[in-house]
């Protein structure tokens, strides 16, 4: 932490320079390979976030208490190391509690299984009980995290807690946790999450922040929600009094949503919130002064194994602006262009005014949303202003600025430059478009439609006009009225006078572009394609040189210009990838300022890609628990068993077995004499299913998607005496399966999976119970199956199959297991209630048939093999409690189904330039 990080009312402010603070989270928990960090890393710096907030998750690295792991997919060091390598700041968030829908939102399972601890302070009904064993073992994990943090040089500042009120908001948490961190060396300041934008804490924490999510409901389009920004609008007025000497940030800015279980899947979210909702939120926010903000999240991940809280399911894709497969979206492009803008215009010093500027004449002044004046213009001389427009309506609307039309489409905000100074010296007097970037030599500006700016400076210029292009631009000088039509590479003298000319632009076709020349400055005006896709040469200049840092290629050679990019050498170098299909983009570079426009052609000097084979599948009896009496149970009271609640110290759920999470098998085996028991009650968190010697005699679910709603009662289920052996013993399995602890924001990240009550007429036998973890049947030898006889017909049967990664050259392409069939022509679909999807002994997949959001599952890189040749192992758990599946050929036919498919194709290798300015 060498750098000087100070804040006033305006900005913060980095070394004395002020930093308008533009970040995105990335999980690194949820993208197993270092890989994948840089390539998602890559991605944030090339789309202009200058900061990236990173969770620090204390389960993901403590798996026993005194255990920490910070090695490979864990090594905070070396993703810290690559933050400074782009260039790219960060917001450390080390929780303790994190919630982003982690299990048990982020404090590990054996911390959330010693029920003496009262985690986070905060008792379950919302009151504060200070815990001194919680707050012993939060310094514990701070004394190890902390130190990387500490050692970073590009840390601009520190979240203690996240999201947390009591009903008595007394100060002991934070205060504790604020003296913690100085205490271990934290020098940068220190900042807090506020979930309800009302600034609790604002009095004691240095830094105030919230977040804010105006769309979490999508059974309705969020365009026809009322009232959706009436928060978002009044964030200035309601935070500033609190905050009159700080800047105004918002840690969780929404740039998607999470689909939980019994939701929409992420297609139709992504389809939803659609491009506009990130640009009109963001833009509104800055309209209210922020310049701190982080788009939550920026980039998708992925739950695999037990991450997982008991809301989500597997895909944490977020409908981030990068997806989970690493895909960019057209919510990154829109992300992108404002970044680029805030990055080359300054609006770190600005104040709200009600009043419009001198000079400013609108045919519609109620669409001026709000009028922002620059207090520390270069300039002082002109009175330079952002103006801030929004529709909200459905249809697209046209205002006049001065005379000229400033247009905008449905639920579409825009940031107007009124007499802002530019780079190169001159003054962008009136725009009726948004800029998208500028350097001392260029200005580019999406011409989307039409529009026009006026341009000007005191000086006497003597120059000439020239245009490159496909559009014919109108150029009118103001003084003396000459008016010339540029048509494409023509050159127009202009007259020897103050320089100060109106350009009217058409709007381009998607793919166009056109650059006028007008003195020193070069105008770029792009089609709508072209200015998505604007990169920069420079985006990966590191100003944080440390030569220490493991070997990378030169900064120069780390350039991203393409729609979409992969970097997925484990070891770390960087490779380019670019999209396949026909798709143009813009290269500015801003050392030599020239500019290149390509235009990538499907096909072009690439192979047609194979598609991937899987091998037959193989079928096998998956739950020899019921039946083998070799299998290797536990009995419950062999196991170290951590600290119960006093008034049930008999439980056997998975957290008081030391478990936590996943899958579990309970077993009993007992003679059975006349009279036989009649009823057996059993209550088990989430899915669960009871078998008494093979037959299968109940199963359900406890599970909600509401958190603060109460559980089902015990199911009690009668049992035929029929059922019963009286000539041998009797076998009842019970197979539990969980979906995780709930993330914890209404207190009830305690609630363990696993069995809760289990009675034989009324007779507790938890005790009794024998208890073995996971499938074991994925854990099963060749010598183990020689001594097995499988059922025929079994309610949990395995399938295994391998596949290899192609030979791809230059081509990229990240994978998914699709469980539907792509076409009507394959018979028998899948008909199972639930799976579970495992790559190379890893799981990386849930479904489950009643809620059906998720049918494609990534195969993140890192569990992937992705070295051509090398064989995948792909194993399925299917269970079918009611109807069980054949072991066979017949099950393996309606395996038909599967298929391994890829999300995008791209080609490392560069198509040459068609045009260079």
């Amino acid at each position: 932490m060498s750098q000087k990080i100070t804040y006033d009312r305006y900005s913060f402010q980095v070394n004395g320079q002020r930093l308008f603070i533009r970040s995105g989270a990335m999980h690194y928990f949820r993208l197993p390979s270092q890989a994948l960090w840089w390539d998602r890393l890559c991605k944030l710096k090339a789309a202009g976030y200058n900061t990236v907030d990173l969770y620090f998750c204390w389960a993901y690295h403590s798996p026993a208490p005194g255990e920490y792991d910070f090695g490979g997919i864990r090594d905070v060091a070396r993703l810290l190391e690559m933050t400074q390598e782009l260039g790219l700041s960060v917001i450390a968030r080390p929780g303790p509690y994190i919630n982003a829908e982690y299990t048990g939102g982020g404090l590990p399972g054996w911390l959330l299984a010693d029920k003496t601890i009262v985690p986070r302070h905060r008792l379950p009904n919302g009151d504060f009980q200070w815990c001194e064993r919680y707050h012993q073992a939060v310094e514990a994990w701070w004394q190890q995290i902390i130190p990387f943090i500490r050692g970073a040089q590009n840390v601009l500042m520190l979240q203690v807690e996240n999201e947390y009120s009591t009903t008595e908001m007394e100060p002991e948490p934070i205060a504790s946790l604020m003296t913690l961190s100085r205490e271990l060396g934290v020098t940068v300041p220190l900042m807090h999450n506020d979930m309800f934008v009302m600034g609790l804490y604002a009095d004691l924490i240095e830094v105030y922040s919230f977040d804010h999510y105006p769309t979490f409901a999508f059974d309705e389009d969020w365009r026809r929600v009322p009232n959706m920004l009436d928060t978002a609008d009044c964030v200035e007025a309601r935070l500033r009094p609190l905050c009159p000497n700080r800047p105004l940030m918002v840690t969780e800015l929404q740039a998607g949503w999470f689909a939980p279980w019994q939701g929409l899947p992420y297609e139709r979210i992504q389809q939803m919130l659609g491009r506009q909702h990130i640009g009109l939120l963001t833009r509104t926010m800055i309209a209210q002064g922020l310049t701190a903000f982080s788009h939550y999240k920026a980039v998708g991940g992925t739950n695999w194994e037990h991450i997982g809280s008991t809301e989500t399911y597997t895909s944490y894709d977020f409908a981030a602006p990068i997806a989970e497969s690493g895909l960019n979206t057209e919510r990154l492009y829109e992300a992108k262009r404002l970044n680029f803008l805030l990055s080359s215009f300054d609006l770190t010093t600005t104040e709200p005014t009600d009043t419009p500027p001198a000079g400013l004449v609108l045919s519609h002044p109620e669409w001026l949303y709000r009028c922002r004046k620059v207090m520390d213009s270069p300039d002082p001389a002109t009175s330079a202003h952002w103006l801030f427009f929004r529709n909200l309506g459905a249809q697209s609307a046209t205002t006049q600025l001065n005379g000229q039309p400033l247009t905008l489409l449905p639920y579409e905000a825009r940031m107007i430059p009124w007499q802002v100074p530019l780079a190169c010296g001159y003054h962008l007097l009136s725009c009726t478009a948004e800029p998208l970037y500028q350097t001392d030599r260029w200005l580019v500006l999406c011409a989307d439609r039409p529009f026009s700016l006026t341009i000007g400076t005191q000086e006497t210029v003597q120059t000439t006009a020239t245009a490159k292009g496909v559009a014919e631009l109108t150029l009118v000088p103001i003084e003396p009225t000459i008016e010339a039509t540029l048509k494409p590479n023509s050159t127009e003298p202009m007259p020897h006078a103050p320089f100060q000319y109106q350009l009217r632009a058409p709007k381009l076709a998607e793919s166009e572009s056109a650059v006028v020349t007008l003195g020193q400055l070069n105008i770029l005006l792009l089609g709508s394609a072209l200015s998505d896709t604007l990169w920069l040469e420079t985006a990966f200049k590191n100003p944080l040189p440390n030569d220490s840092l493991s070997p990378h290629p030169e900064p120069a050679q780390r350039i991203v210009c393409g729609p979409a990019m992969q970097t997925l050498d484990p070891k770390g170098t960087f490779q380019y990838a670019w999209e396949l299909q026909a798709t143009p983009f813009v290269c500015l570079d801003l050392e030599t300022n020239r500019m290149e426009t390509d235009l990538m052609t499907a096909g072009t000097a690439l192979a047609p890609v194979a598609p991937i084979v899987l091998s037959p599948w193989t079928v096998t009896d998956a739950a020899p628990e019921m039946v083998w009496d070799g299998v290797p149970f536990q009995p419950v009271g062999q196991k170290q068993k951590p600290p119960q609640h006093p008034n049930d110290p008999a439980a056997v759920d998975f957290d008081a077995l030391g478990q936590y999470e996943g899958v579990g098998w309970y077993r009993l085996r007992f003679d059975c004499e006349h009279p036989c028991p009649q009823h057996l009650t059993v209550d088990a968190r989430h899915l669960w299913s009871v078998y008494l010697n093979g037959q299968c005699l109940a199963s359900g679910t406890h599970w909600q998607n509401q958190p603060d709603m109460p559980g089902p009662p015990p199911v009690t289920v009668p049992v035929p005496s029929s059922a019963w052996q009286t000539d041998s013993v009797n076998d009842l399995c019970i197979l539990v399966d969980g979906l995780g602890h709930p993330k914890g924001f209404h207190d009830d990240m305690q609630k363990s999976p696993g069995l809760l009550v289990c009675q034989v007429d009324g007779r507790d036998v938890r005790a009794e119970l024998l208890f073995s973890g996971g499938f074991h049947a994925l854990r099963l030898t060749d010598g183990d199956r020689a001594d097995y006889h499988p059922l025929e017909h079994s309610p949990v049967v395995r399938c295994q199959s391998t596949f290899s990664y192609p030979d791809l050259g230059s081509l990229v392409m990240p994978l998914g297991i699709q469980l539907k069939p792509s076409t009507h022509e394959l018979a028998q679909p899948l008909n199972v209630h639930r799976m579970n999807l495992y790559l190379n002994g890893v799981l990386v997949g849930r479904y489950w048939a009643d809620c059906q959001a998720q049918t494609c599952f990534y195969l993140p890189e890192g569990i992937l093999d992705t070295r051509p040749g090398a064989l995948n192992q792909l194993d399925l758990i299917l269970i079918n409690p009611n109807n069980y599946l054949p072991v066979g050929a017949e099950t393996a036919k309606r395996l038909q189904a599967i298929s391994i498919q890829p999300y995008g194709v791209f080609t490392k290798q560069r198509v040459p330039a068609k045009l260079n300015v």
